[in-house]
């Protein structure tokens, strides 16, 4: 009595396995968001390295107009502005700051990036040299 079993239609869709329309569409819906959000990292990396690129270009102009400040004469240090590309760099010079036979050399560069404007200071100390 060896029956042979036969499955209908139903019973054999029943047994086959997948993904329905649905999972599919959610699946989707998770990877895109999952891509804008790698999107959106993206355009904030492009500007944070923007940025740092214009900084370390700053950076530069005002080390080279502080090493000319260090090659010059003491009494011959006063105050400039010098522009280098889309830079402006303003130096200031207060005579016997923090002390006597003493000068504070502060250098404010700025430049507009976009439609923000953006600066960086820095500042030393030059003294004057004793001669015996």
């Amino acid at each position: 009595m060896n029956r042979l079993k036969i499955k209908t239609k139903k019973q054999q869709q029943a047994t086959e396995s997948g993904f329905t329309l649905v999972e599919v569409l959610i699946s989707m819906v998770i990877m895109a968001v999952g891509l804008l959000a790698m999107a959106s990292m993206q355009i904030t990396a492009i500007q944070a390295n923007s940025y740092a690129i214009h900084v370390s270009e700053a950076t530069n102009l005002v080390e080279d107009i502080l090493d000319e400040y260090q090659k010059m004469d003491y009494d011959n240090l006063v105050d400039e502005e010098v522009s280098r590309d889309i830079y402006t760099a303003y130096t200031s010079v207060e005579n016997n700051i923090p002390a006597a036979n003493m000068k504070k050399i502060t250098v404010v560069t700025k430049w507009k990036s976009g439609n923000r404007d953006h600066e960086i200071t820095f500042g030393t100390i030059v003294t004057k040299k004793v001669e015996d």
